[in-house]
């Protein structure tokens, strides 16, 4: 992330993250906003785990 910061007040943020998995998905999507690409061969293609973590097809590295 670039040192985005995000205020709202605490009913906003109750009306926006209702559950665990949509502040998940919110902060995984800030993280991987410029997508992905594997620090050890490079490649792009990858699974999204349970997690939130890549692990990519190629050389299965995990980030």
């Amino acid at each position: 992330m670039d040192g985005k910061e995000v205020k709202m007040r605490d009913m906003e943020f109750t009306e926006r993250f209702k559950t665990d998995l949509d502040c998940e998905e919110y902060l995984a999507s800030l993280k991987w906003e410029k997508g992905y690409c594997c620090r050890k061969c490079g490649h792009t293609k990858y699974q999204v785990r349970k997690d939130f973590s890549r692990t990519y097809n190629i050389c299965s590295d995990t980030l």
